[in-house]
């Protein structure tokens, strides 16, 4: 009787993997960066799981800032914020429109010296969980806040001469708005409470309805204003 040598079992890697008909070129979809680029070179031989349970499905081109913005977050938390003793985040990968990922490990000898960190760290983080979710509570709902306090109102048709004797070289926006009445002041602070900072209303901002003028940014939406005395229009 013939011996039956046992399988072996594990995950195919990607250059494995066939490209189903009709899906020729799939990778053209989507950033260079998220794509394997090198064949059955170093990438292809790391250890690669698809994570299917997250992201079941194909991802549209414009659908993968999901899985970026979700890996950094890991990345952060594991390397910088709690310092988990073993792990370094992980990276990943769009192959055949799904999301693969490869841990990044710690090197063994500084393993050791991440303990007794990732343990003063994690201790804070459970033994104050209510105030700490009490505090996020408060930052979500300045997001929201700001975002339901957004509008928008249409362009001029011509910018006005004096702004081109004047050089502005602005887009429009602003002078749709200072023509309206919300003229361009300086950013100051933003209001800062227990649960994390909140927007304030502007002292030259109408009292009208729900036009709040955000003074600098608290969280996202204007995140591009975190340079102190920023200028700033009204969005009425």
């Amino acid at each position: 009787m013939t011996a039956v040598q046992p399988s072996v079992k594990s995950f195919p890697k990607p250059s494995q993997l066939p490209v189903p008909p009709g899906a020729e070129g799939w990778e053209q979809l989507y950033p260079y960066n998220l794509v394997f680029r090198n064949g059955s070179g170093a990438e292809d031989e790391k250890f690669w799981f698809c994570d299917s349970q997250h992201w079941p499905t194909v991802f549209k081109p414009f659908e993968t800032i999901g899985g970026e913005f979700a890996v950094k977050c890991l990345g952060q938390y594991n390397t910088r914020h709690l310092l988990i003793p073993p792990a370094n985040g992980i990276e990943f990968k769009i192959h055949l429109g799904y999301l693969y990922m490869s841990p990044v490990g710690v090197p063994p000898e500084q393993i050791p010296g991440r303990v007794p960190e990732f343990e003063r760290r994690a201790g804070h983080y459970f033994q104050n969980w209510d105030s700490l979710l009490q505090q996020w509570r408060g930052k979500v709902r300045a997001t929201i806040d700001e975002l339901e306090a957004l509008s928008f109102t249409a362009l001029p048709d011509v910018v006005p001469f004096d702004d081109i004797v004047a050089g502005k070289a602005k887009d429009g926006s602003e002078v749709s708005q200072t023509s309206a009445g919300y003229p361009v002041t300086i950013a100051r602070p933003a209001e800062m409470t227990s649960s994390g900072s909140r927007p304030t209303r502007s002292d030259n901002a109408p009292m009208v309805g729900s036009r709040t003028k955000f003074a600098r940014p608290t969280n996202s939406v204007t995140s591009m204003l975190n340079m102190g005395d920023s200028l700033r229009t009204e969005l009425p």
